[in-house]
């Protein structure tokens, strides 16, 4: 994890008068639970573990109280530049749970839950990525490639921060990640355009 993201974690100290000093299911107090799965969940993003510990903790994660959420979000943010040389161009605020629901959201699309995104993109694209050279082909067509992902945005619903992202990353940053996310998910992208071809059979 990167050293600003864990100073951030590490400086969450629980605001609850009285604190629970019970062994939780993971061996861990109450007063160390919430960094505990703080920490747990930022160190795995870009780890092939990733997913799993997502679905591991993210109920957990969304009973914590507010400032720990806020905390674990910025947190989050920090590992997002860190990983992806990604920053938004205004200040992400955390005021309500739909904001923090948003950045949770936009961490499991950037890591994971991005199939039916790129699938709908190649469909578009009219090209089998199982054919072709990945990389060659869409830093050749680069243009082409991100005008189809813009395109996604007007026609399919997405959070806020994720349009943002899809908007304003660099393009040659974008055409990396997409290009890693079909490779890293090409039988289950094949499947999307697969489906999406026989529906508008």
């Amino acid at each position: 994890m990167s050293d600003r993201a864990i100073e951030l974690i590490s400086s969450y100290v629980d605001p609850s008068p009285e604190v629970n000093s019970d062994i939780t299911q993971y061996g861990y107090t109450d007063i160390l639970f919430p960094r505990y799965i703080m920490i747990e969940f930022v160190d795995s993003i870009g780890s092939d573990d990733f997913k799993e510990v997502y679905f591991t903790f993210i109920n957990d994660i969304k009973q914590l109280d507010f400032w720990a959420q806020q905390t674990l979000c910025q947190a989050i943010l920090i590992k997002v530049f860190d990983l992806y040389d990604f920053e938004f161009p205004t200040t992400v605020v955390f005021d309500t749970k739909y904001q923090l629901n948003q950045v949770y959201n936009l961490i499991k699309f950037l890591e994971f839950d991005n199939v039916t995104f790129a699938g709908n993109v190649w469909k578009s694209l009219g090209v089998d990525p199982s054919k072709i050279a990945l990389d060659r082909y869409c830093f050749d067509n680069m243009d082409l490639v991100l005008t189809e992902i813009t395109n996604q945005i007007e026609t399919y619903e997405f959070d806020q921060l994720i349009s943002e992202f899809l908007r304003t990353y660099i393009k040659d940053k974008m055409i990396e990640w997409f290009v890693s996310i079909t490779e890293k998910n090409l039988p289950l992208v094949k499947l999307r355009i697969y489906e999406q071809e026989i529906t508008h059979e």
